[in-house]
C-alpha cells in the first residue's frame, strides 16, 4: 500500500484523483528537483570556469587582477590594473570617466571606443564601460593603452592572459645591464648586540667546504629593439597606389618578420610598437634609452627606388650639454662610431644576398635621440603593394638578421664599455 493511498483513506486528501495521475505528479516533481539541482551545479561549474585572471609582470613586480566578461569579451578594471605600478585615480562625471596615472591623463566615455591619452586620440578594440564608477576596458586593448600611459616597452599575450612590461618581457634585458645582486638568504635576523665575557681564542677551525663566493651576475643577453615607425594617426609616407597599405602597416609586418629572424638566430628582439598606436619621438627615445639594448633599428618603407637604405644619424650642432647632462638631440653622439660600424656590416650582408644597398647619413630625430647604436632601415619598391608582400619582405628580413648577427660581437663590446 503506497503512502498516497494512506493519505486518501485518512481523509486528508482534498480531491480524489486516479492513482496513475498522482504517480505522474510525483515523478514530475522528483524530475524537477533533480533537474534544478543539476542546473545549479552546472551553473556553479560554469561560474568557476568563467573566472579569468590576468597576470602582469613588470621589473621587480608580479601581480594578478581579475578579468570580467562583458559583451562576450574580456574586460579589466583600469584602476586595479595600474594601481601596483604607481599613483592612479579614476573619476566618473556623468558618462565621462577621467583617469590620471603618474601625471598622464586619460579621457573615456561610456559606450564609446574612442578615447584620449594626454590629448592624443586612441581607439579601443571595443566600447569603454563605466560600472558604478569603475572604468572597464577591453583586455585586447591593453597594448595600446599601456604603451601610451607609461614609458616602457609592452608585450600583451592574449591567449596566455599575460602582460609583460619593460625588462620583464621574455627575452628582454635585465634592467640597464646592471649586475644582479646575489639572492637574499632564506631568513633575515635583526642584528643584536651581545656583550660576552672574554674567552680564550679558539683554535682555527677548518674552513667550510661550501662555496662562499658571491653569485655571478646574470649573463648579458644581446637584444635588438625594433621600431616600426609611424602608427596611429600618423600613417607615414604615401605609397602611391591607393590599394597599397599605409607605411605604418607595412613596417609593422616587416618588424614582426625581422623579430622572428633575429630570435631564430639566438638574439632577443623587442618590437617597440606592436600595434597601430601613435608614439612621439620623445616616447620612443625614453623607451629605447631606458631599456639599453645593444642595437636600435628604426624601420621605414618607400615607393621611391628599389634599394634597401641603411641610414645612420647626423648629430646636430651641440646645444646645451653640460657635463653629465646631455642635450636630448645629442644622445647618439657617443654611440655614433658603433652605429656606423654596424651599418657597414649590415650593408655588406645585404649586398651579399644580391640586394641593392645604399648607405648614408640623415638627420633623423629617432636616431639622434637614441643613446645606443642606432640605424634606420628603409625598404623600397615602386609598387606600393609589393612592399607588403611576405615574398618581398621575408628575404630582406633574413639578410638583415644575418647582418645584425655579424655585427653582434662589436656591438656587445660597445655595450660592455658603455654599461660596465
Amino acid at each position: 500500500m503506497t503512502w498516497y493511498n494512506t493519505i486518501r483513506r485518512a481523509g486528508k486528501w482534498p480531491l480524489r484523483f486516479p492513482a496513475a495521475f498522482v504517480k505522474a505528479l510525483i515523478v514530475l516533481g522528483v524530475a524537477l528537483m533533480l533537474g534544478s539541482a543539476t542546473w545549479i551545479m552546472s551553473w556553479s561549474v560554469r561560474a568557476a570556469d568563467d573566472l579569468q585572471i590576468l597576470t602582469i609582470s613588470a621589473p621587480n613586480l608580479n601581480y594578478r587582477v581579475e578579468l570580467v566578461t562583458r559583451d562576450q569579451r574580456a574586460y579589466v578594471g583600469l584602476v586595479e590594473l595600474l594601481e601596483p605600478l604607481g599613483q592612479v585615480r579614476g573619476v566618473a562625471k556623468g558618462k565621462h570617466w577621467q583617469l590620471v596615472f603618474q601625471g598622464v591623463q586619460g579621457d573615456f566615455k561610456q559606450g564609446k571606443a574612442d578615447a584620449k591619452i594626454d590629448g592624443r586620440k586612441i581607439k579601443l578594440d571595443a566600447r569603454f564601460l563605466l560600472e558604478n564608477g569603475r572604468g572597464l576596458v577591453p583586455a585586447s586593448s591593453l597594448f595600446t593603452l599601456l604603451s601610451q600611459l607609461q614609458a616602457m616597452p609592452v608585450s600583451y599575450q592574449e591567449n596566455a592572459r599575460q602582460v609583460f612590461l619593460g625588462s620583464a618581457i621574455p627575452g628582454a634585458l635585465a634592467p640597464a645591464h646592471t649586475q644582479v645582486p646575489p639572492p637574499a638568504p632564506a631568513a633575515v635576523v635583526a642584528p643584536v648586540t651581545v656583550i660576552a665575557p672574554p674567552v680564550t681564542p679558539p683554535v682555527a677551525a677548518t674552513p667550510p667546504t661550501t662555496n662562499s663566493e658571491p653569485a655571478s651576475p646574470a649573463p648579458h643577453r644581446f637584444t635588438v629593439i625594433i621600431d616600426a615607425s609611424h602608427g596611429g594617426s600618423d600613417p607615414g609616407a604615401s605609397l602611391a597606389d591607393k590599394e597599397a597599405p599605409a607605411e605604418k602597416h607595412v613596417v609593422l609586418e616587416f618588424a614582426r618578420r625581422l623579430r622572428s629572424e633575429l630570435q631564430a638566430r639566438g638574439m632577443a628582439a623587442i618590437i617597440l610598437r606592436d600595434g597601430d598606436i601613435a608614439l612621439t619621438s620623445d616616447q620612443r627615445a625614453v623607451m629605447v634609452n631606458t631599456s639599453h639594448p645593444d642595437l636600435y633599428l628604426a624601420l621605414h618603407a618607400s615607393n621611391f627606388g628599389t634599394s634597401v637604405n641603411v641610414i645612420t644619424a647626423i648629430p646636430p650642432a651641440s646645444e646645451d650639454s653640460r657635463g653629465a647632462f646631455v642635450s636630448w638631440s645629442d644622445a647618439q653622439e657617443k654611440s655614433l662610431p658603433a652605429s656606423r660600424d654596424a651599418a657597414r656590416t649590415i650593408a655588406t650582408a645585404l649586398s651579399s644576398q644580391k640586394f641593392p644597398v645604399h648607405i648614408f647619413s640623415a638627420a633623423l630625430a629617432a636616431l639622434n635621440q637614441a643613446s645606443v647604436p642606432a640605424i634606420a632601415i628603409e625598404i623600397s619598391s615602386p609598387d606600393g603593394r609589393e612592399l607588403a608582400l611576405a615574398a618581398f619582405q621575408q628575404p630582406i628580413a633574413s639578410a638583415l638578421a644575418k647582418g645584425v648577427a655579424a655585427a653582434r660581437p662589436a656591438l656587445e663590446s660597445h655595450t660592455a664599455e658603455a654599461h660596465p
